[in-house]
């Protein structure tokens, strides 16, 4: 039985890899395409459009469908009631997203989204579905589904960008239908395999509502707080370095998405497992055991990459683009801490603790906009890379004080002082390169964690 609960969480980690990763990377492989086609400043609106989307979904949607998943999980005698009412906050969230585009078009309150409004709102209401449906399968733990969703995603949107971009030359309008469709029939797809028509019914269950409310409502703190860390850089990279430097720094994020990739499909599979095995046999020390064996691979997968750097520049970032690769290296940092309070992050769920989730997010993200506003004022957009990865830092921080009772036999001044390692490697690969140091600190890293070696290569070779 102790082998079932590592098996379980590596399998559906295989589902979403086999689905992420070959979706991932012909959306990778596209970046040079597109960035041949549109201008930087023409990225740029798209990527202030996208970013806002992130921000407005979970605070108009209460956030119900994130708490659609735990809920479905542990009250599986309600599935019709918990469908629905996930399915009625993302339908007033949709309404009220509306009318705010509305508004937009007659006062004309945000200028650079004039014109673009109907595609938004397509956008949108295509997210917003897509995600809903994504964590009705995570809830009724239908992990393939959502692997060949992901699927079905990238080869609808791969098509489409060549065909509007290269053949049709319809430009950003086009960019933006390209990724409404793609998660729009990804999203279609998962209604019709769940059968989530079948589970909406018109009942009531109040005291069901005011719990799903209550713990769906922080995770709103821990959205928005992911989002202005991930996302206010760009923000004030626009007001203070303009919208075209914004759209380059914006471009950057590509390399970090290879290993942001990789953390995005084990989340989803970890939530799964570490709701399952909450409070079980050993749990305390199963916790642990991924977490640092997560930091390990992610880790040196991020040292690798920084060492590479350059080389993908060239390969992905096309003309005025290239010069992009000057923020990555504390991009992929910033990942790392990210990965590591992505992997506590489901055990404060598990608590049901969406309070610490919600706060020590959030208060990470205000930090990171005073870093953000400080540090790209004297050093311009390098600036942005530093105060999100310290942000990101400070988030993991916070969350493993308030879940380390769950976690047993973390040593962190081994944790803090691998991350120092890779720190130190990101100023030399900005600071001229210095390769043959690079791959010291690498071995150095890989020695420091060499106990864990075994179980994280048991994992990939699974």
């Amino acid at each position: 039985m102790g082998d079932n609960k590592y098996k379980y969480l590596i399998k559906n980690t295989g589902f979403l890899a086999i689905s992420s990763f070959s979706s991932r990377i012909l959306v990778f492989l596209l970046v040079p395409f597109y960035t041949n086609i549109l201008s930087t400043s023409e990225y740029g609106i798209y990527d202030l459009a996208t970013t806002t989307i992130q921000l407005l979904m979970p605070i108009l949607t209460l956030n119900v469908y994130e708490g659609v998943t735990r809920f479905l999980m542990s009250d599986k005698e309600n599935p019709n009631t918990i469908v629905t009412l996930g399915f009625k906050y993302i339908a007033v969230g949709t309404a009220i997203f509306a009318l705010a585009l509305w508004a937009n078009t007659i006062f004309n309150i945000f200028p650079l989204f004039s014109g673009y409004e109907l595609l938004i709102f397509l956008y949108f209401v295509s997210n917003v579905l897509y995600q809903y449906a994504v964590q009705c399968a995570k809830g009724f733990e239908l992990v393939k589904l959502m692997g060949i969703a992901g699927v079905i995603s990238t080869v609808v949107m791969v098509f489409t960008n060549v065909l509007f971009l290269a053949i049709w030359h319809i430009g950003l309008p086009g960019f933006f239908l390209s990724y409404i469709l793609g998660q729009g029939i990804a999203a279609v797809y998962l209604f019709w395999k769940i059968e989530i028509i079948r589970y909406l019914k018109n009942e009531d269950d109040y005291d069901l509502q005011k719990r799903l409310v209550y713990y769906s409502v922080p995770l709103i703190l821990n959205t928005i707080g992911w989002w202005i860390n991930n996302a206010s850089d760009r923000y004030i990279v626009t007001w203070l370095c303009g919208v075209s430097i914004n759209g380059i720094y914006s471009v950057s994020y590509k390399i970090p998405s290879i290993l942001s990739t990789f953390q995005s499909i084990f989340t989803q599979s970890w939530q799964i497992s570490a709701i399952k095995e909450y409070q079980k046999e050993g749990y305390r020390r199963f916790y642990a055991r991924m977490l640092e064996t997560i930091n390990l691979i992610v880790g040196i997968a991020c040292m690798v990459l920084i060492l590479f750097t350059k080389v993908i520049a060239g390969f992905l970032y096309a003309k005025d683009f290239y010069s992009a690769w000057e923020y990555v290296p504390f991009l992929l940092l910033s990942t790392v801490f990210s990965a590591s309070a992505g992997m506590v992050g489901p055990i404060l769920s598990a608590k049901k603790n969406t309070k610490a989730l919600g706060t020590s997010t959030l208060f990470g993200a205000l930090t990171n906009i005073v870093f953000n506003i400080a540090l790209v004022s004297i050093i311009g957009a390098q600036g942005a890379a530093i105060a999100t990865a310290l942000s990101s830092f400070l988030i993991f921080l916070l969350r493993y004080i308030s879940a380390k009772k769950e976690i047993e036999g973390i040593s962190l001044p081994r944790l803090f002082g691998f991350w120092i390692v890779i720190c130190i490697q990101a100023c030399l690969m900005i600071d001229g390169g210095r390769y043959l140091g690079q791959v010291v600190l690498i071995v150095v890293g890989i020695l420091m964690y060499k106990d864990n070696i075994g179980l994280a290569l048991k994992c990939l070779k699974k």
